[in-house]
């Protein structure tokens, strides 16, 4: 077996193993969220919501781009033990140096906001994984392609945390607990990669951390990632900031199913990016067809789907939360529209601009949609609430996708077509609205509404694509398969 058949056999591996991953990353908030967000109730939700829009910020500020770029040129020398090592040293001291400066900022915050202060204990729990994912240097086992550690891992850290919400958590006031056991879902792990890299470099503090060759770089991957953590993440922080518990819990709810709802979304551009990359390279005539399959597959899924959950918001929360987070349904049903937004921008950015090195254009799209979401934050949700959180994230959204939309011309010669699978998926999305009013009005339990709502909507999928577009199904059907043989088979 020569060097090249081992090596596609562990870039298949490294695949598999990934998507083995990014199912249980979606997997376990499936799991534990409906158990979680009903013992705690909407007050203690909402304080656990709230201290972890907090903290992540100053995550952002330890990490400092540092991950991003360090798997980035780490992997062009890992082959040099004295090179990489050094390289190593030097992303780690930068680190540690950001690490302190997170940890005074996140102090003085503490001392001199009142409001904060009586979320203290939460948010200095949450602080543990500042030193823990600074001290790991996770990014060392990405340099190296080590997936089959970095999955098993996390499965284990998760299964852990997992039997440890459902042992531990059991009332309204173990808020404390929850949160600990976050904390070390999230990065406890991180304890045993400071051991295990050591088998592929020396990393220790060095005051020669070359800030003039590295600091630029992280700074610019900085900026990206923040931006994204701001109109992410901003809604639920100025919602702890004019509104009591209660009413953050009720909307973190809401965000949680919008945010599963993306993430689900998003697997399909996720998976067709490396195929889009390499016939951008070898096949351009073949890329532009590519991309216009992928659309379809995403619209075809988005839409319908994007209509039965604005109808069924009410049910789907009641569903998974429990009767106290209803009050939240609306807030839902305004995010769905987000939705549409999130995933074609997501589509334009991944498959187009950055394939096309656009990526001076998504840092601008992201930057505008964080500056709108947080002005318009503050002049909304204190008048509108829960309403207008989920507002101002639809305007975010649309804000970045328009911007992309625009942009990608420059780019490429791509162009949006209005295609019959997307009138398909229209047309479907209308009867699925249909489907659903009348299930809401003939059946009385909402788990058979919702069930019901769901199979027959499929059921009707299926003619609808068959005599607007007859090729269609067999296509998109076809072309999901494909997706996830080459995803199991290919490199």
């Amino acid at each position: 077996m020569d060097n090249r058949q081992t090596k596609n056999r562990s870039m298949k591996a490294n695949v598999v193993l990934n998507v083995i991953k990014q199912c249980c990353a979606v997997g376990f908030p499936l799991v534990t969220f409906p158990y979680v967000s009903r013992i705690l109730g909407d007050t203690g939700y909402g304080q656990y919501s709230f201290s972890n829009s907090i903290i992540n910020y100053f995550l952002l500020i330890a990490a400092l781009g540092i991950s991003t770029y360090a798997v980035r040129e780490g992997s062009k020398i890992r082959e040099n033990p004295e090179k990489i090592d050094r390289f190593c040293c030097e992303a780690f001291s930068i680190n540690v140096v950001s690490m302190v400066i997170s940890y005074a900022l996140l102090i003085a915050v503490l001392l001199f906001s009142q409001k904060l202060q009586s979320y203290s204990t939460l948010i200095l729990i949450q602080s543990i994984s500042i030193f823990l994912v600074t001290m790991g240097t996770d990014w060392v086992n990405t340099i190296y392609e080590d997936y089959t550690y970095i999955t098993i891992r996390y499965i284990v850290i998760q299964l852990i945390g997992l039997i440890a919400i459902f042992l531990f958590v059991r009332s309204k006031d173990d808020v404390v607990i929850y949160t600990i056991i976050m904390a070390l879902t999230y990065s406890g792990g991180n304890i045993l990669n400071y051991f295990y890299i050591k088998r592929y470099v020396k990393v220790k503090f060095t005051w020669k951390m070359n800030l003039k060759k590295h600091l630029l770089p992280m700074l610019i991957l900085f900026a990206s990632a923040i931006s994204i953590l701001i109109y992410v993440n901003s809604d639920i922080t100025m919602l702890g900031v004019f509104y009591p518990d209660n009413v953050v819990g009720v909307y973190s709810v809401s965000s949680k199913v919008y945010g599963i709802l993306k993430q689900l979304l998003n697997a399909i551009v996720v998976v067709s990016i490396p195929r889009l990359a390499y016939l951008h390279q070898n096949d351009s005539e073949k890329y532009i067809l590519t991309l216009t399959k992928v659309l379809d597959t995403v619209m075809s899924v988005l839409l319908p789907g994007i209509c039965g959950v604005f109808v069924l918001s009410k049910e789907i929360i009641f569903i998974v939360s429990g009767a106290e987070y209803v009050s939240g349904a609306v807030a839902l049903s305004i995010l769905t529209f987000a939705t549409f937004f999130a995933i074609l921008g997501g589509y334009l950015n991944n498959c187009v601009l950055l394939i096309n090195n656009g990526e001076k254009e998504v840092l601008t799209g992201t930057t505008l949609a964080a500056v709108a979401n947080v002005l318009l934050n503050f002049i909304i949700i204190p008048r509108f609430g829960i309403n207008g959180a989920a507002f101002t994230t639809l305007i975010a959204e649309l804000a970045a996708c328009g911007f992309y939309v625009v942009r990608k011309n420059k780019y490429s010669e791509y162009k949006l077509k209005f295609t019959r699978s997307i009138i398909a998926a229209l047309i479907e999305g209308i009867v699925v609205i249909g489907v659903c009013l009348v299930c809401k009005m003939l059946i009385s339990s909402v788990w058979l509404c919702t069930i019901s709502s769901i199979g027959v909507s499929i059921l009707l999928y299926i003619p609808v694509l068959y005599f607007v577009e007859p090729s269609a199904l067999k296509e998109i059907t076809g072309f999901i398969g494909n997706i996830f043989r080459r995803v199991i088979r290919k490199s």
